[in-house]
């Protein structure tokens, strides 16, 4: 997988998987929705959120979208 590099591991108790967020984080950008109004298939808003805003601080994780 492509993106399983820039992904931290998942520790805990995991609900969603990673790629499940990533899959809301895309859906998020191409729909122009509110992060509050993910469905919840996607997992937690909260989590799409900080996925992304920890994606963008390394800068080199998102070039591929």
């Amino acid at each position: 997988m492509l993106i399983q590099p820039y992904l931290s591991v998942q520790r805990g108790n995991v609900r969603v998987p990673n790629l499940t967020v990533i899959n809301g984080i895309l859906f998020v950008t191409e729909n122009g929705c509110k992060w509050r109004t993910l469905h919840l298939r996607f997992g937690k808003w909260y989590s799409g959120l900080r996925l992304n805003a920890a994606l963008g601080r390394r800068r080199r994780a998102w070039p591929f979208v």
